[in-house]
């Protein structure tokens, strides 16, 4: 509940659409009314200030957006987005860039745009990933993968921060190193392999570079490359799989089911995997041509020699997962 500073009524808020909505008892009559549409306010984002880490609003308004501080009382505006206009145009992701929507630039007419009425295009130019990473960070993603959030420590001043995934790989957010174009970078992306008992671990490109390498000359899509990589088999040596005499009869029972961030997957009966079984080689290649993977390809690709159809070299490889068929 709050006071309204124009006339002192109580100003009442309800739940609607999970959003803090007011209710003011004199309506539209009373300066105190919100300035924002009931609609507007059931479409606002409840989210995290990407300067300063504070929870705020995000509400759309006359075809822009506005950060405040509460839906109510005095409908503050949020500080880090009130006070610099002009570094808004270059920070700020709008929320119609967020979705893909039209944006517009003030005219060169002198006149200083508005960061709460203009939708300005967000400077994705300025945005430097970590150093070693070939994937670059927008921050209209991260407004948009609040609600998958894990907590991590900062790297640089161990303040506690959440990470939101984008495109498979976790985006760290400090709130002590500055706007938006400083404060994202990525970790090291990640491939989970669960064995059959249900134990994981999470193996890098640098626990992936301690196995023995190999180079593999093949044609991917009819182009010939060279890939670089480790054997499958060793990557799955990290947890239980189903070998030795205690499997002789029930091996075949089982199978490899490999995901992948573009939603891609692949099974491989263990029988193919199991060499007591058939001499097929599977890799988990991380370079193409003595080049890291692109995104669109890496971190992490299968890569099955031999075989007529490329059916089964899953790209963006996320995870290993160890099933038994029921």
């Amino acid at each position: 509940m709050s006071i309204c500073r124009y006339c002192g009524e109580k100003i009442t808020f309800r739940h609607i659409d999970g959003v803090c909505v007011p209710f003011h008892p004199h309506g539209s009559a009373c300066g105190g009314r919100s300035p924002y549409s009931d609609d507007a306010l059931k479409r606002a984002v409840h989210t995290r200030c990407p300067r300063c880490g504070q929870m705020v609003y995000l509400v759309r308004h006359n075809g822009g957006s506005v950060w405040v501080d509460e839906l109510g009382g005095e409908w503050p505006k949020h500080a880090c987005f009130d006070t610099e206009p002009r570094r808004v145009t270059v920070a700020l992701p709008t929320l119609a860039s967020a979705r893909g929507g039209q944006r517009r630039r003030s005219t060169g007419t002198g006149v200083k745009p508005n960061p709460h009425t203009d939708l300005v295009k967000p400077a994705h130019k300025t945005l430097k990933p970590a150093s070693g990473s070939t994937h670059a960070a927008n921050p209209s993603a991260v407004v948009a993968a609040l609600d998958k959030l894990v907590w991590r420590q900062c790297e640089f001043c161990s303040t506690p921060i959440k990470l939101p995934k984008y495109r498979g790989h976790l985006l760290k957010r400090c709130p002590k190193r500055g706007v938006v174009a400083d404060v994202m970078h990525h970790l090291a992306p990640a491939l989970t392999v669960q064995g059959i008992g249900g134990k994981s671990v999470e193996l890098t490109s640098a626990d992936l570079s301690k196995a023995p390498q190999h180079t593999i000359n093949a044609a991917d899509q009819g182009m010939p490359a060279t890939f670089e990589g480790v054997r499958l088999s060793d990557v799955l040596a990290h947890v239980d799989v189903p070998t030795g005499e205690r499997f002789y009869n029930t091996a075949a029972w089982y199978y490899l089911l490999v995901e992948a961030t573009n939603g891609n997957r692949a099974v491989f009966a263990w029988a193919e995997l199991d060499p007591t079984f058939m001499d097929k080689v599977v890799y988990v290649v991380t370079k193409r041509d003595g080049r890291a993977l692109s995104e669109t390809d890496g971190p992490f690709q299968l890569v099955v020699p031999g075989e007529k159809r490329n059916a089964r070299w899953i790209r963006q490889v996320t995870a290993l997962r160890i099933r038994q068929a029921s």
